[in-house]
């Protein structure tokens, strides 16, 4: 008779214990993949601007270019027709050596930010958008032809202009040069000779006086 009253109370202590623990090991499990979470974003985010890093846009640019390489051999194959191109624009900020030196390193790291806010803002969901470095930018467009990249440039530089950013709360608005070109992926193009192309592309925006836009297809860099 007096035992159940016992083993009653020992099942009960027993209970919540194992109910204590079970929600302690649920808490701990749920913290373990918000941190893991966290490490994955910030080892491929910039941690200034908040985008996507240069190794995590090299990394998806290989992807992309990977991707569009299988799609369209495997069209040409069915057809005899091509299929895809991946748009790249490469942004530089004007003249940001001497932002910094006028109104020192902070004020360029806030010009930097603003970029990088506009960029976000203007390309779209699927687009990848980083930090290159320094005061250079990435945007990678999957599914989109060089039109396609030249009207996102421009709508990048309307945006600037409608809204911009400045060094600092009177100056003159910040611009910047860019240079854009796409690819179909294929062995003669293949993403380091795309990305040499916008590279280029972006340094001959530079040369011709900055805050402008130059298109360069593959045919014009051979």
């Amino acid at each position: 008779k007096v035992m159940w009253p016992t083993l009653l109370t020992l099942f009960a202590v027993l209970a919540a214990v194992f109910s204590l623990l079970y929600l302690l090991m649920r808490q701990g499990a749920r913290r373990v993949i918000e941190m893991q979470d966290e490490l994955q974003r910030i080892a491929v985010t910039d941690s200034l601007t908040g985008i996507f890093n240069r190794r995590y846009l090299m990394s998806r640019a290989n992807e992309e270019f990977s991707k569009l390489k299988r799609h369209n051999n495997d069209r040409r194959r069915r057809d005899g027709d091509k299929a895809g191109t991946v748009g790249l624009v490469m942004l530089d900020v004007d003249h940001f050596k001497d932002i910094n030196d006028r109104y020192g390193h902070q004020t360029g790291d806030e010009v930097l930010r603003q970029i990088a806010a506009r960029l976000r803002e203007t390309a779209r969901n699927y687009d990848i958008v980083g930090r290159y470095g320094g005061e250079e930018f990435l945007l990678l467009l999957p599914h989109t032809d060089l039109g396609g990249a030249e009207r996102l440039a421009q709508r990048i530089v309307q945006a600037l202009r409608e809204r911009p950013c400045r060094a600092n709360g009177d100056g003159s608005p910040v611009t910047v040069s860019i240079g854009v070109t796409c690819s179909d992926g294929s062995e003669g193009d293949d993403m380091e000779r795309a990305h040499r192309r916008a590279d280029t592309a972006l340094y001959r925006a530079k040369q011709d006086g900055r805050d402008r836009i130059v298109v360069m297809a593959r045919e014009d860099a051979e």
